[in-house]
């Protein structure tokens, strides 16, 4: 069975490849888009189970994701403690440093299977 659809937004090959192979093996769709501003729109627009926020990518507003449905979760570097405490603030359902969500991504990616179930 073909689970939903997460809106991954990000530029980095680095970041996104991994998300990738775990969202998939899980049986989620998920759809990589580089373009923030792009992003937050289709977030906004269209039907999306979860949205995951790169924050290291320059353009990222956390804020600009706060009305869509879907739930967002923000994954940053630990030292960019303001972009962190900004998706806080933005009401992000989970903020991450990229080595809490690396440690943890199949977990994650687990819970919101059973989350669809």
């Amino acid at each position: 069975m073909a689970r939903s659809r997460i809106l991954l937004v990000s530029r980095d090959l680095m970041f996104s490849s991994p998300i990738m192979g775990d969202a998939k093996r899980q049986g989620f769709e998920l759809v990589v888009e580089a373009n923030a501003e792009r992003a937050s729109q289709r977030a906004v627009e269209e039907s999306w189970f979860r949205v995951i926020l790169d924050l290291s990518h320059p353009q990222i507003d956390p804020s600009a994701f706060a009305d869509c449905s879907a739930s967002v979760i923000a994954v940053g570097p630990h030292v960019h403690r303001a972009k962190l405490e900004q998706a806080r603030e933005a009401g992000c359902a989970m903020v991450l440093t990229n080595g809490q969500f690396a440690a943890n991504r199949s977990e994650i990616f687990a819970q919101l299977a059973s989350e669809e179930d």
